[in-house]
């Protein structure tokens, strides 16, 4: 019994001494914090801070970003300019003199016609091209020639123009006005003037047109009064080229191939131009000039053979005939 009474004191005695030693190496707050149920609402009171104290580096950066790019935009200094002299107050032999030792130039004025005049005078001789002819018809020839040398080139006569020379017509209209065609319209004022011409037999043929079709080509053939004979002064051709072409490897090529043609026929029938970059034959010694012209576009051909001198006798003479009316006819004092 008593030693039973030993162990069970010592069991007491071991009992304390534990508890006091648990109290000793752990207070209140120790046990409270190793609580699970006790950290959790300290858990939530930790964030709480957080959002107030994290956008404080934002907001302090934003100015040091602005700062930067301040400093990066401002612009650099620049250099101070060296003072200008005032204009005007410069010395007299200080300034070059521009222009004074240049001579002035003869061709400063002309036209670009007579600069190609000129150019076309600085050579030795001229084409004869009074001796040339554009589809077989040539220069002075009556409208039967011109029609037999057109068509054997297989051009087609299309359509026959007839006039009148003009002092002639001016004199018929004056007769119509003091007649029966005074104060009526147009149409009968013409029909007048050519009823007068017709009796007078005044009507001459004044252009000749042809056409080729299958070539796509056109002639004019114009003619003066019958004052000079009625012979041709003018005749134009016209060559219409491929307007489809475009430029494509193959419509560059037809191009090229038909500016080619028409200028090597043009120095095989007529020779070297007189003015080649212009294309121009003669104007020198005689007034004859052909000249020649392929556009850069639809390469339309055009040659034109004509001497306004011919045409230029024509109005003289008639002008003389005219001069020739008696005086009595004008006036009756």
């Amino acid at each position: 019994m008593k030693q039973v009474f030993i162990l069970f004191s010592m069991l007491l005695f071991s009992t304390a001494v534990s508890a006091q030693t648990m109290d000793d190496l752990f207070d209140d707050d120790d046990l409270q914090s190793s609580l699970p149920e006790a950290a959790a609402p300290k858990a939530k009171s930790a964030p709480a801070p957080a959002p107030k104290t994290a956008p404080k580096p934002s907001v302090s950066a934003k100015p040091a970003v602005q700062t930067a790019e301040k400093s990066v935009s401002k612009p650099a200094p620049k250099p101070a300019l060296p003072a200008l002299p005032a204009l005007g107050n410069a010395q007299e032999e200080q300034l070059p003199s521009l222009g004074k030792n240049v001579a002035p130039k003869k061709d400063s004025g002309q036209s670009l016609y007579e600069m190609r005049l000129k150019k076309i005078k600085k050579k030795k001789t001229d084409s004869r091209v009074d001796k040339f002819d554009v589809a077989g018809v040539s220069l002075k020839q009556l409208p039967e020639q011109a029609v037999e040398a057109a068509t054997a080139r297989g051009f087609t006569l299309k359509r026959v123009s007839r006039s009148i020379p003009r002092l002639d017509e001016w004199r018929y209209k004056r007769d119509c006005l003091n007649g029966s065609a005074a104060g009526k319209k147009y149409s009968d004022m013409k029909y007048c003037i050519d009823e007068l011409a017709k009796h007078d037999k005044a009507q001459y043929i004044q252009q000749l047109f042809f056409e080729n079709k299958a070539k796509k080509e056109r002639l004019y053939v114009d003619f003066t009064s019958f004052y000079t004979g009625n012979r041709a002064f003018r005749i134009r051709y016209v060559g219409k080229g491929d307007h489809s072409l475009g430029v494509t490897e193959e419509g560059v090529y037809l191009k090229n191939a038909r500016r080619r043609d028409f200028l090597q026929l043009l120095t095989q029938k007529y020779g070297t131009p007189d003015d080649e970059d212009a294309l121009i034959w003669g104007g020198m010694n005689q007034g004859a000039v052909l000249s020649a012209e392929i556009t850069e576009t639809f390469l339309d051909a055009s040659v034109v053979l004509e001497d306004v001198s011919l045409e230029d006798d024509d109005f003289d003479k008639m002008s003389d005939k005219d001069a020739d009316t008696a005086s009595d006819a004008r006036f009756s004092f």
